[in-house]
């Protein structure tokens, strides 16, 4: 069974965020060292089951969504036995991990996705998560880098990766760039949940942060 994308949207965007429609901007992004890259994002993605995988896989998400955990644990268990090569499998697994309170099993499980999906963006973007609150904020840094050679997202994976790193950029203090990255997921995907808190922290942030004195100014 093969899954096609739907919709597609493309545009172009540094590590700033800004989008390909202001030219000028992009000149100086461009002048200033950032990596301007295009990227697609497709609502689905391209995904090949053997026959009967897709149902097992839609009965096992049917069971994690309607609360029985440790029946979803065990189908994701099952389907990652037969076929490793299922990266949604992994990311259910996950979750069903962390409701069931077992938090070192999914971040293991996320370790091990990274190793058989290097540019996967949940198990690299959840890592990054937990990494920035416990205060590791070049690994979480660490943690994404690879993604910057994906030009294909899924738009619930490129979410999540925006959403993570103007999370990074916002605990290394650059909340401009933060900022423009969640104006990039605005426009390229329109009320997307997380944003709006996000922004307000950001500006906050932000607002402080030039209120902070220099050391030079401190003697």
């Amino acid at each position: 069974m093969t899954r096609k994308s739907k919709k597609r949207r493309r545009g172009k965007r540094g590590k700033s965020g800004r989008t390909s429609s202001r030219p000028a901007s992009m000149r100086k992004l461009a002048q200033a060292g950032y990596e301007v890259r295009a990227f697609e994002i497709s609502d689905e993605i391209e995904e090949t089951y053997k026959p009967g995988i897709a149902e097992e896989m839609a009965d096992a998400t049917l069971l994690l969504k309607t609360g029985h955990l440790i029946e979803a644990r065990d189908a994701f268990q099952s389907i990652i036995q037969r076929e490793p090569q299922i990266r949604e499998a992994y990311a259910n697994l996950a979750v069903a991990y962390l409701q069931l309170g077992d938090q070192e099993a999914a971040e293991a499980l996320w370790r091990e996705a990274i190793d058989v999906f290097p540019r996967y963006v949940f198990p690299r973007a959840n890592l990054a998560q937990r990494c920035l609150r416990r205060g590791r904020v070049d690994e979480a840094e660490s943690l994404l880098k690879p993604l910057e050679k994906v030009r294909r997202f899924h738009s619930g994976e490129f979410r999540f990766y925006v959403l993570t790193y103007s999370d990074v950029l916002a605990a290394q203090g650059n909340y401009a760039a933060a900022l423009s990255w969640l104006n990039l997921l605005s426009k390229a995907l329109p009320r997307s949940p997380g944003v709006w808190p996000r922004r307000v922290r950001y500006w906050i942030g932000r607002l402080l942060h030039r209120k902070q004195p220099s050391q030079s100014q401190m003697g």
